[in-house]
């Protein structure tokens, strides 16, 4: 990703951290994937380590890969939240 979009990515987390409420933020905390998806990631990634994937597979990657980081991140403010509230 560019810095560019990495900015407005972390602009529109900084807001939601702001209005996120500590239920939302519970709730965020037990986003996993499923199964199928676990699975699916682990194909591609392996033929990405193999040097096999095709120009679909290249792109469905990428947004797995993608939405991992953006439910890190949200991860990492409602854990935050959580923690800052026990805190309190």
């Amino acid at each position: 990703m560019n810095s560019q979009f990495d900015d407005l990515v972390n602009g529109i987390f900084n807001l939601l951290g702001e209005q996120m409420s500590p239920e939302l933020a519970k709730r965020i905390l037990e986003i996993r994937p499923q199964a199928q998806d676990v699975a699916r990631l682990d194909e591609l990634g392996n033929k990405a380590n193999e040097g096999q994937l095709t120009g679909s597979e290249r792109a469905e990657y990428d947004r797995y890969l993608w939405l991992g980081e953006v439910v890190a991140k949200m991860q990492h403010r409602a854990r935050q939240l959580v923690q800052g509230a026990h805190a309190a």
